[in-house]
């Protein structure tokens, strides 16, 4: 995914009060746990989705393990 990709996920409708949950976890040391925490729960519905189901869980799960990539090398997390 590319760096559009991953900063149009981060879409209006998740901020509240122009925060985004993301950048709050963030702060408080809590984005690690979170994006590992959703690579799991995607991956656990695996069995039980339709095959667009499946795809879009692939997308979601490729899209936070890029994230969790960008962490582990000190990048930006929204960029790839």
């Amino acid at each position: 995914m590319d760096k559009h990709g991953i900063a149009s996920q981060g879409a209006d409708h998740y901020k509240t009060d122009g925060v985004e949950p993301l950048d709050l976890l963030r702060d408080l040391d809590l984005l690690t746990e979170f994006i590992r925490g959703s690579i799991i729960k995607y991956a656990a519905r695996w069995e039980h989705g339709t095959i667009e189901q499946r795809k879009k869980d692939a997308g979601k799960i490729e899209h936070y393990a890029q994230m969790l990539w960008n962490i582990a090398n000190h990048d930006n997390w929204r960029e790839t």
